[in-house]
């Protein structure tokens, strides 16, 4: 018993020093999940309030936005490790770049390739 009470101290110890190393390491884009959660959700909503999302691009976007709330449930049962976290952020960060290209089409820069003459 006593055992079991001091390796949970020392796993939650090394869980508390984990979690500001990630931050000091995480990328510029990294914000905690409850505030990229709220940044998303409000800018699907600016989309289809300005009309530069159609109610279809907003609905798969949802429907994503969903996919990654999901998963962060399932994630969160055993514990967020900082594997996780950095998922997580990366598919907040690929969410965010897709709205923003669907919100803008046109802003982005596509180059093609030579085209090969025959």
């Amino acid at each position: 018993m006593i055992r079991t009470v001091l390796a949970l101290a020392t796993a939650a110890s090394l869980a508390g020093a984990a979690v500001p190393a990630f931050a000091q390491s995480a990328p510029a884009s990294w914000k905690p999940l409850p505030q990229r959660q709220d940044q998303v959700a409000a800018e699907i909503a600016d989309g289809v309030d300005k009309g530069t999302l159609s109610d279809l691009q907003a609905r798969d976007l949802r429907d994503q936005f969903k996919g990654l709330l999901d998963l962060e449930d399932q994630y969160s049962k055993t514990g967020l490790t900082p594997a996780q976290q950095t998922d997580l952020q990366q598919r907040y960060d690929t969410l965010e770049a897709r709205i923003q290209v669907e919100s803008h089409p046109a802003s982005v820069d596509v180059r093609r390739g030579p085209s090969a003459q025959q």
